[in-house]
């Protein structure tokens, strides 16, 4: 049995994330501060999109879902499930689609497509599992503790694997994806949107993408997972932004700052 996990931040390029040396010159719009709080998900992005607006730049965008489940074979009536933190990702396991399956039982392997690893980013593991505190930033170290094989794919435009995060506190597989059928059948499918870390104009992408999912013949359920707790769609940011960015083109100086 093989569960994939697919992060919302994967569609999202993110130059802070990227790694390499072609940094753009507006790499600092993306200097964000990330953590799952109701403010970070919804409050800051207004202010986020009026750092892009003031300096005339067009706001970002998920990018290359075209054709994404495509490459991905599922077995029959595989299980769908989203919401919006990778935390519920480890309350997933066979036990509700295999008969005489124990609950927690480990998936043979555990693929993740997402622009980060989520395996633990301090400490250690052996600190982890003293403290069996689980997180949207160490819930893969549930899966490798069962006996899960680990695996993370980040996505193209994550042009290196090592030195742009924290290693990971467990052994996994990581690399960068190359495109192509997976060759892997999976069982059941968890969709993160991440909602701290991909805006809210996003969210309408969002349900297009899970939607495509749905869709196909082999999956036989889709639904939220049922500890999600969420708005979505999430209120629109974009007027409070554009407000925001005339109060601060009408605070500088004559000439300064000013659209062309």
């Amino acid at each position: 049995m093989k569960l994939l996990v697919v992060d919302w931040d994967y569609f999202f390029p993110n130059p802070m994330y990227s790694g390499g040396d072609d940094v753009p010159e507006d790499w600092g719009l993306y200097d964000w501060k990330h953590a799952e709080s109701p403010f970070l998900i919804q409050n800051i992005w207004s202010i986020r999109a009026a750092g892009f607006l003031f300096h005339d730049r067009e706001l970002p965008v998920a990018r290359g879902m075209e054709g994404f489940w495509d490459r991905f074979t599922f077995s029959d009536e595989a299980m769908a499930l989203y919401g919006d933190s990778n935390l519920h990702g480890t309350s997933l396991n066979p036990y509700p689609l295999v008969e005489d399956a124990v609950d927690g039982e480990p998936w043979e392997k555990v693929t993740l497509f997402d622009a980060h690893h989520d395996c633990g980013y301090k400490g250690t593991y052996e600190e982890w599992q003293q403290g069996d505190t689980v997180s949207c930033e160490n819930w893969m170290l549930s899966h490798y503790e069962r006996g899960s094989e680990l695996e993370v794919v980040y996505p193209p435009w994550r042009v290196e694997v090592e030195g742009v995060e924290p290693e990971p506190l467990v052994p996994v597989e990581r690399r960068i994806d190359t495109g192509g059928p997976v060759d892997e059948v999976f069982d059941a499918v968890y969709i993160c949107r991440s909602g701290a870390w991909v805006p809210p104009w996003c969210d309408d992408q969002f349900t297009s993408f899970v939607d495509e999912l749905g869709a196909r013949d082999d999956i036989g359920m889709l639904a939220e997972h049922p500890f999600n707790e969420w708005n979505h769609p999430r209120p629109d940011v974009l007027d409070e932004a554009r407000k925001q960015v005339e109060m601060m083109r009408m605070n500088l100086p004559d000439g300064v700052g000013q659209a062309g």
